[in-house]
């Protein structure tokens, strides 16, 4: 009797021994499917870095373009700032000047319109 026992025992130890293989069987199956998910979406995602990739290197083009074009630029307005402040020199001279004649034209049209001393005209 305690060989059938030991046979019996052995016997349904192997059955909850394939039991829990085909368990594990069954979540390894589940474990593959989720990998290829994840290895689909890995491969998504590195689609998408290639784009964005793409477009880092599209854009620095671009920002290196607007910099050279902005440099053009600020050289210009160097140029032009220079020549306004020139020019308003100038402007302020003429109006020295333009001031300095009015102030002689005033004071020769007041000279004409006094009368000599003593009544007399020139």
């Amino acid at each position: 009797m305690d060989v059938e026992r030991t046979i019996e025992f052995i016997l349904e130890h192997e059955a909850r021994i394939d039991a829990r293989l085909e368990m594990v069987i069954a979540h390894g199956d589940q474990l593959d499917a989720r990998v290829d998910q994840l290895g689909a979406r890995v491969d998504q995602l590195g689609a998408r870095l290639d784009q964005l990739g793409a477009l880092v290197k599209e854009n620095s083009a671009q920002i290196r373009k607007l910099t050279a074009a902005q440099a053009k630029t600020d050289y210009k307005l160097k140029i032009v700032g220079t020549m306004v402040g020139a020019g308003m020199k100038r402007l302020q001279k003429m109006d020295r000047t333009i001031n300095r004649l009015e102030h002689n034209i005033e004071r020769l049209v007041a000279g004409m319109m006094r009368q000599p001393p003593n009544g007399r005209r020139r």
